[in-house]
């Protein structure tokens, strides 16, 4: 009786010991399925984000994601298939593995994958594409650069060299000379053409520099053109779901934007090879199709600013202006009023002087960006062919900073003054064409790249319990 009693004991306890071991069995199991998960998922959102574009790393030094895989289709569910597809590999493993309890332990059933947000290189106006391009260049680029190109920005301000007065000057010296043409008591054949410099700047100025670049044979100045209405500017561009913080303006790393641009994209001193067109940093600033176009663009904005330069030192000058107060006196003998002559000799002198700048950058030379009319290379008397008189000014340099600029550094200037929006979006225009130039990426979208994913995955198991996470990942 006894011995069945401790039989009957044993069996009892022996019971709920192994009720125990099974319960610490089952959670020991959950516990593990869920590290696998952890794991799992993890492994298979850093194997998706090691598939970066690599031409577009190599050449731009920009990680994203191609979701349209080198095919003609952008489509975020190709990265859904690409997350599963590394999934498979840990959480179901193949019939060849023939471990005990391979796969009995885990019981995995069913998973599924659902992105729930991504962040394309085009979204918030392409703000995506530009911090990235932003947070490359700071690993390259030193403070003191930035320090340098903000010194140029505060005097291009403080002496509103990019307010377009030039051209508000010019335009009234003609409606001067024109008012007084039509006034005047001698005769409509008589005319100040031939007296005072002329105020077509159109033909004495403008052309000039255009000729003399693409004249015959395009004076060596390429003639590259795209079709840009294929690309980023010029497209409706496939929206992400994830928004970026809203960032105030921010001056410095707009100057890092600038810097990467003049890095990565070729203009006419410093041209890249394999590229669609050869002045990729003039079109960023002018938007025309062909290089040649673009390039007159840029001679034409070169001679407005440095026009304004110069007027506005001529102006400052009061040795200077005197000098050309007494001229505008003697031309009341030609029956000129001095108003007339004032405004003529002081627009047409910033005018030719800034015609010499122009020709100086492009050759490589260096121009001040502000220079006393005691520096210029065109003399006043040079330019007063119908009056007699050697004079050359003799105003003094003042408290003129002492900085001399290159063609990239005016460049880097124009960039700053450019659209925030145009410059960015042109920017994805020529690496769209660049990339598009390379083997298997002839259908290349920015709005097809991605740098930033929000997912969730949910796993089913063998015995009736559902395992759910979200993740976020992205490249910064």
């Amino acid at each position: 009786m006894k011995r069945a009693q401790i039989t009957v004991y044993l069996t009892l306890v022996f019971t709920l010991i192994l009720s125990v071991f099974l319960s610490a069995f089952e959670a020991a199991r959950g516990s593990h399925l869920k590290i696998r998960m952890e794991n799992a998922v993890q492994t298979a959102i850093h194997s998706t984000f090691g598939e970066y574009h690599r031409e577009l790393f190599e050449r731009y030094g920009l990680l994203f994601i191609d979701t349209s895989y080198m095919s003609e289709t952008p489509d975020y569910r190709k990265v859904e298939e690409r997350l599963e597809e590394y999934l498979e590999y840990n959480l179901k493993p193949g019939e060849e593995q023939t471990l005990l309890f391979a796969r009995d332990w885990y019981g995995v059933e069913d998973y599924n994958v659902s992105l729930t947000n991504i962040r394309l290189a085009t979204d918030d106006w392409g703000d995506v594409f530009r911090q990235q391009a932003v947070d490359y260049m700071q690993n390259y680029v030193g403070g003191e650069v930035i320090e340098e190109v903000y010194k140029w920005l505060v005097i291009v301000e403080e002496y509103e060299l990019d307010s377009g007065s030039f051209e508000e000057y010019h335009k009234e010296a003609v409606r001067k000379e024109k008012s007084w043409q039509e006034n005047n008591l001698l005769g409509e054949e008589w005319n100040a053409s031939g007296i005072l410099p002329s105020l077509d700047f159109a033909n004495e100025y403008l052309d000039v520099l255009s000729t003399q670049t693409i004249g015959s044979n395009f004076g060596g100045i390429s003639t590259k053109a795209f079709i840009p209405w294929t690309h980023a500017s010029h497209r409706w561009n496939i929206q992400g779901t994830e928004v970026l913080e809203e960032q105030n303006f921010d001056l410095t790393k707009e100057l890092f934007f600038g810097e990467y641009i003049l890095d990565k994209f070729g203009n006419y001193t410093e041209v890249r090879e394999d590229s669609k067109l050869d002045y990729q940093v003039e079109y960023i600033l002018f938007g025309q199709s062909q290089d040649s176009l673009n390039y007159v663009r840029m001679m034409e904005a070169l001679f407005w600013f440095r026009g304004t330069a110069n007027l506005c030192m001529l102006l400052a000058d009061k040795e200077t202006q005197a000098t050309i107060e007494l001229i505008s006196q003697l031309s009341l003998l030609l029956e000129i009023p001095p108003e007339v002559v004032i405004a003529i000799i002081n627009v047409c002198w910033a005018a030719a002087e800034s015609m010499s700048d122009v020709q100086k950058l492009t050759k490589g030379e260096k121009v001040p960006l502000l220079k006393g009319p005691q520096d210029f290379t065109i003399g006043l008397g040079g330019l007063m062919e119908g009056i007699d008189m050697d004079i050359s000014a003799k105003g003094g340099k003042g408290n003129i900073p002492a900085i001399e600029l290159e063609y990239e550094d005016y460049l880097r200037i124009f960039l700053y003054l450019q659209v925030p929006v145009l410059k960015v979006y042109r920017c994805m225009d020529m690496i769209e064409a660049d990339i598009r130039l390379t083997e298997g990426n002839e259908n290349f979208r920015m709005d097809a790249c991605a740098d930033a994913i929000s997912l969730e995955v949910g796993i089913v198991d063998g015995y009736g319990h559902f395992y759910s996470m979200e993740r976020k990942y992205s490249y910064f």
